[in-house]
């Protein structure tokens, strides 16, 4: 989904966790689905925070591995402005990334020595 001009991704990082749990009782995170409960205020403010806390985490993850990016951050007013429907869409999502449900795409270099077995395993066969 396109917010601001931007394509909104999520990405769980102990960032993430750390500001979903500054709104739990006791600060725990074990107690973010006690703020889910009903349709109220409290309940929207909560998932509010959560998806802002979401795309946080892949917006700076994205700033720490390319420094060029221009992260940018939703917050709970952006959230509370837009249709039920696309912020639903969002929570939803947010909530796949943060179980594990949704598939992140991470870079990782092969490490070298992996390369070179590999390398000269393709030489023998060639021979």
């Amino acid at each position: 989904m396109v917010i601001k001009g931007h394509e909104i991704k999520f990405l769980r990082t102990v960032l993430a966790n750390c500001e979903i749990a500054k709104i739990c009782e006791n600060r725990d995170i074990s107690n973010f689905d006690k703020l889910l409960q009903g349709d109220t205020p409290t309940s929207y403010n909560a998932q509010c925070v959560f998806v802002c806390a979401m795309q946080k985490g892949h917006e700076m993850h994205e700033k720490f591995e390319n420094p060029d990016y221009e992260p940018m951050y939703l917050s709970v007013d952006d959230l509370m402005l837009i249709d039920p429907e696309s912020f639903n869409e969002l929570v939803e999502e947010a909530f796949k990334v943060f179980a594990g449900d949704a598939y992140q795409e991470v870079e990782t270099q092969e490490p070298k020595e992996a390369k070179k077995n590999e390398e000269a395993s393709d030489s023998k066969k060639s021979s």
